[in-house]
């Protein structure tokens, strides 16, 4: 059965760690980002206010910079393996993330299918697509639509509440390194270094 395979980023196969803090460690600036990210969790500035103070303080950011903090950050192992063994098994992969694509895209290199992700607003002249937790659904289910599978098949893999409105609709849920409150909603609880271990938690 064609399945589709939803990877969560922050946290999840970065752990302890997000593509924002990775960034904001090689341009030296996280004690910046920390204050923007205190002052967004506690709803002094909105999800707009925040994407667009961050692209002001670090301008156009050289694509070296980014593929070197990305090389730098610690990750989960055998993601190359794991996501080998979801295409051998007909199935698709993707990367959903609140973070900027910047850092993300790289993961493409690794075999997703599809990375998506918030638009670092210097990289457009359009209005960013700042993606929130409530988009994580709606853009599997597109993919769904796209292969002609079944959204309800799929399996998601996260560790916060902001996977909950995916994990809310998913039967087949794995909660990575997570927190209390998301192993409460999962179906499957997986605490280490590696994604293969976490995917062949899920008998399909």
């Amino acid at each position: 059965m064609k399945r589709l395979f939803i990877f969560d980023m922050d946290g999840t196969i970065l752990p302890d760690s997000t593509g924002l803090i990775e960034l904001a460690k090689e341009l030296g600036t996280v004690e910046q980002l920390l204050e923007f990210e205190k002052c967004f969790s506690e709803r002094k500035l909105n999800t707009l206010e925040f994407t667009n103070l961050i692209s002001e303080m670090w301008g156009k950011i050289d694509p070296e910079t980014s593929f070197q903090a990305f090389k730098k950050s610690k990750k989960l192992n055998d993601i190359s393996k794991c996501l080998r063994e979801i295409k051998d098994r007909d199935g698709i992969s993707c990367l959903i993330t609140m973070s900027q694509d910047i850092f993300a895209n790289h993961f493409l290199s690794f075999g997703f299918n599809y990375v998506f992700s918030t638009n670092y607003p210097p990289n457009t002249k359009l209005n960013p697509r700042i993606l929130s937790p409530k988009d994580k659904p709606l853009i599997a289910k597109d993919i769904c639509q796209k292969y002609g599978i079944d959204f309800f098949d799929s399996v998601a893999f996260g560790d916060s509440l902001s996977d909950e409105p995916l994990f809310n609709e998913l039967t087949e849920t794995v909660a990575v390194n997570a927190s209390l409150a998301l192993q409460e909603i999962s179906k499957y609880s997986y605490t280490g270094n590696s994604m293969l271990e976490a995917y062949n938690l899920v008998k399909l």
